[in-house]
């Protein structure tokens, strides 16, 4: 059975995403939510933040002290929303169907789970995360090819004064 999401499903399902693909790259069932918190552009943290709240309260995430993993049910929500699917949800089963219509009402009545931004900018929140932590690791004096410039006329110019 096709479901089509709602606006606070696909913001869910792009924040459960997000938690999966850090676990997956730590190789891990947990990850730090502080450092997830950190990837996402400074407008946006906010609502991320109650987003994550919101799915902890409903059962979709667990959290032990500033760690952040999924629950089954999240894992189920996630393959359902799987490979960017924002769009429709797939409930194959009955037993898929008891296990998350719990977790779709809350989110429904959530008011933390509005995206704050329209649909499309949600949907590429995870591409945009990418960019933002290439450009913030890029732009760290220590690469910055001015720095390595300065440097070596800085020891240049103090060889040279040493020598005279």
């Amino acid at each position: 059975m096709q479901k089509m999401l709602t606006e606070r499903e696909a913001f869910a399902g792009v924040l459960i995403g997000m938690v999966m693909e850090r676990c997956r790259e730590a190789r891990s069932p947990k990850t730090s939510r502080t450092g997830l918190q950190l990837t996402v552009p400074v407008a946006e943290r906010p609502s991320v933040r109650r987003g994550l709240d919101a799915l902890i309260e409903h059962g979709a995430l667990s959290t032990l002290g500033e760690t952040i993993g999924l629950t089954p049910v999240g894992q189920l929500l996630a393959q359902r929303t799987a490979n960017g699917n924002t769009d429709h949800m797939s409930l194959d089963g009955h037993e898929e169907r008891v296990l998350l219509q719990p977790l779709l009402s809350a989110i429904a009545n959530d008011d933390r789970l509005r995206p704050s931004m329209p649909l499309d900018e949600v949907r590429t929140l995870p591409a945009r995360l990418e960019n933002y932590q290439s450009h913030r690791a890029g732009g760290g004096v220590l690469s910055s090819w001015l720095f390595w410039v300065a440097l070596v006329a800085v020891v240049g110019a103090l060889a040279w004064y040493v020598r005279r």
